[in-house]
């Protein structure tokens, strides 16, 4: 693992300093990129001098001053980064000076050259190591994971006043004393209240209606039952006036039937209709049989065509 390591930074040194020395830049593409969108946004300040080395900068709703010479901003983003802001680029070209001339010397060119010009030593194989004296280096311990979900809830010292019991937690009770919903006395709960029989608690209403059970009733009771009722019929005439009432209905409903009968059936008999020829030069063909109670629609803007009845010819007697 330590040769790899050495390989990778070893490559990573070279190939940044190359790829730094084809640039043209002055100042480092990351440094170049953030300054290129401060001088596009300084288009929309306005700027005014005092005179000496500060400048106010306004725009957008804000005011800010700069001073070159100490290379600050009053919105503090040129004292953080070393690259000027948009209040400073605006400064800047106001006194007619070089904007990269005031970027921090860390984002330079040369100086990140500088720091990519030593190159690392090329390390041999574990073959020609040397034995050095001492203990040998072991690799860490593998800690067992336990099986299980892991706990999320720490353990508590005794004074923080919280005891934990399964999985909801409990304030300690030491301090509070308990009384009965009910009695109102120390020492129990309204579940284990002695005196509970003596309060009593009204069940809860269910919504909707309850449907009430209606006894079984007994077959021998309503034998008996009906038995008594035709018994009093008998006695008072009802049940030969039912009797009388049930017949004079029947004969009524066959009075009615008949009369209906009789009006539908008075002689009201369809009959066919004899059949029409129409009479043309090739011969005769009969028209359209329809039926009397549906009346022919007469078509509209049709003239009428003249037609030719005739009688059928009589039988000749032998």
């Amino acid at each position: 693992m330590l040769i790899e390591i050495d390989d990778m930074i070893l490559t990573r040194i070279h190939e940044n300093r190359d790829k730094m020395a084809r640039n043209d830049f002055l100042i480092v593409p990351k440094a170049k990129k953030t300054l290129d969108e401060a001088v596009k946004e300084s288009c929309a300040y306005s700027v005014l001098w005092d005179g000496r080395e500060t400048y106010v900068v306004k725009g957008k709703g804000t005011s800010c001053s700069v001073n070159l010479h100490n290379r600050s901003c009053s919105s503090r983003v040129w004292d953080l980064t070393g690259i000027p802001c948009a209040h400073g680029v605006t400064a800047i070209q106001k006194a007619r000076h070089n904007v990269f001339n005031y970027v921090d010397k860390c984002y330079l060119k040369d100086t990140y050259m500088r720091c990519y010009s030593h190159c690392l030593d090329v390390i041999r194989g574990e073959d020609f190591w040397e034995d050095v004296e001492g203990d040998p280096i072991l690799p860490p311990l593998i800690v067992k994971q336990l099986r299980g979900r892991p706990k999320k809830m720490r353990r508590r010292e005794g004074w923080e006043g919280i005891v934990s019991s399964g999985k909801k937690t409990r304030v300690k009770t030491t301090s509070r004393k308990m009384h009965c919903g009910l009695c109102r006395m120390e020492g129990h709960k309204r579940d284990k209240c002695p005196d509970k029989h003596l309060y009593e608690v009204q069940p809860k209403k269910t919504k909707g209606r309850q449907k009430t059970k209606q006894p079984a009733s007994d077959p021998m009771e309503e034998v008996t039952e009906e038995v008594q009722l035709q018994e009093q019929e008998i006695l008072t005439g009802e049940d030969e006036m039912m009797n009388e009432t049930l017949v004079h209905m029947e004969q009524t409903q066959e009075e009615t039937q008949e009369e209906h009968d009789a009006v539908t059936n008075n002689g009201m008999k369809f009959m066919p209709t004899p059949s029409l020829r129409k009479h043309t030069s090739n011969g005769y063909t009969p028209p359209a049989s329809t039926h009397p109670s549906v009346p022919q629609q007469a078509k509209k803007n049709t003239p009428r065509k003249s037609v030719k009845f005739f009688a059928p010819p009589r039988p000749k007697k032998n």
